[in-house]
């Protein structure tokens, strides 16, 4: 299909700000009608692949947080018979991730490793080691749902994150190094986001959280990441 047919906008922001403040999760049936309902309007001004997995991307996740997991995982797979990794890594890499999920949370283990085989096989196209750790959790909370054996052909792909990301651990029992890269990851990612909040108008008392951060971070990539900050925010200081 192509990125550049793919990367086009499909819900207003107005109407995405409204599905998910107006509507609560158990409320996706309102939200896949209104869904429906603008995606008729604007039907005829997409390439109709692209229409198809969009609105399935957007009616899916209404699926997925009401709960519904055979149905987010029919949306996704109609997406993955359109979309190829080269035309979005990241919807690709999202969508297949969550059919993977879906499928452990309803009990279907052999069609969970079918597409984490299939994920796997194609995770040279992940946009990020961010994509690759997911693909990992997914994989790991499915090993530990059904007491199968951890694929070996899969560690490499563990290593590489570690290596790519600069975590560090190492490498030893697999589900275990996942989780500890997952929970890690998470706090350090959320670290970073709050300071954007609490101190994003305040360019001093950012710099020094920044550079507290940078001292502290146990990740290689986010330290290489407030660096950066620290470096943009000491121009526009001197500037």
């Amino acid at each position: 299909m192509g990125q550049e047919r793919y990367n086009v906008e499909f819900l207003t922001p107005e109407l995405t700000i409204r599905l998910w403040k107006d509507f609560k999760d158990d409320q996706y049936e309102a939200k896949i009608a209104l869904i429906r309902e603008y995606a008729a309007s604007i039907q005829s001004t997409l390439d109709p692949e692209v229409f198809e997995v969009k609105l399935n991307e957007q009616i899916g996740l209404c699926y997925y947080m009401g709960g519904q997991y055979q149905e987010t995982i029919d949306c996704h797979k109609i997406i993955l018979e359109i979309l190829t990794p080269e035309d979005s890594p990241m919807s690709y890499f999202l969508t297949i991730g969550l059919i993977i999920r879906c499928s452990r949370l309803i009990g279907n283990f052999d069609q969970a490793f079918f597409w984490a085989k299939k994920a796997f096989a194609e995770v040279i196209h992940a946009p990020g080691f961010n994509f690759k750790l997911d693909l990992l959790q997914d994989y790991g909370d499915l090993i530990s749902d059904s007491k199968q054996e951890f694929d070996q052909s899969c560690l490499p792909i563990i290593q590489s994150v570690i290596d790519e990301a600069g975590f560090p651990q190492k490498l030893a029992d697999p589900v275990s190094t996942i989780n500890s890269m997952r929970e890690m990851h998470l706090y350090w990612n959320r670290k970073l986001m709050e300071f954007d909040i609490t101190h994003h108008q305040n360019k001093d008392s950012l710099l020094e959280e920044y550079q507290k951060y940078h001292n502290t971070c146990e990740i290689g990539w986010y330290r290489d990441y407030a660096d950066k900050l620290i470096f943009k925010i000491k121009k526009e200081k001197d500037n």
